[in-house]
């Protein structure tokens, strides 16, 4: 039985890709790109997407071999970190698109509040700021005494006396 058209098609575009990967020998050319590239902001997803990058699992499987590129990847997210706040600053600072001019039907314009472009760039800066707590979490994460009481005990302490009823 010939498989369907759309399969034929997905087997060829995987074959293709295959031919493009890098082998999985360990290059420090290319660590240090895929560094860079980890540094200014981009994810190790996309990076490895591209022509003549290695699959993130062979990229992973550096990181397990080799002390000293795991150092210098826990720096590269750390600057990732860093980047990414300075993308916050931009995202919030940019107002383009934040009203629209309409035109109504008796020809009138009117400016309007665009609520999608504004929902858009707080939710575009939570995520940012969710990974940067995930990366590092005791520079960007939640504060513990923001959120829940301090190890050694409550915020205040309060005394409650009951002082049984007066018999009749």
């Amino acid at each position: 039985m010939p498989k369907p058209r759309n399969a034929e098609r997905d087997n060829a575009r995987v074959r293709r890709r295959m031919k493009t990967r890098v082998p999985v020998v360990f290059s420090e050319h290319v660590a240090e790109a895929i560094l860079i590239a980890l540094a200014e902001g981009e994810s190790l997803r996309a990076i490895c997407a591209r022509r003549g990058m290695p699959a993130a699992s062979s990229f992973y499987r550096w990181l397990i071999a080799n002390a000293d590129l795991r150092e210098r990847y826990t720096a590269a997210r750390a600057w990732q970190a860093e980047h990414w706040a300075e993308e916050i600053i931009a995202i919030a600072d940019d107002c383009d698109g934040d009203w629209s001019e309409r035109t109504d039907t008796k020809g009138k314009t009117t400016r309007v509040f665009n609520r999608d472009h504004v929902s858009r760039a707080k939710l575009r800066i939570d995520a940012r700021r969710w990974l940067m707590a995930c990366l590092a979490p005791k520079k960007y994460g939640a504060r513990a005494s923001d959120a829940e009481p301090a190890a050694d005990g409550p915020f205040c302490d309060i005394t409650i006396n009951l002082d049984p009823a007066p018999e009749n």
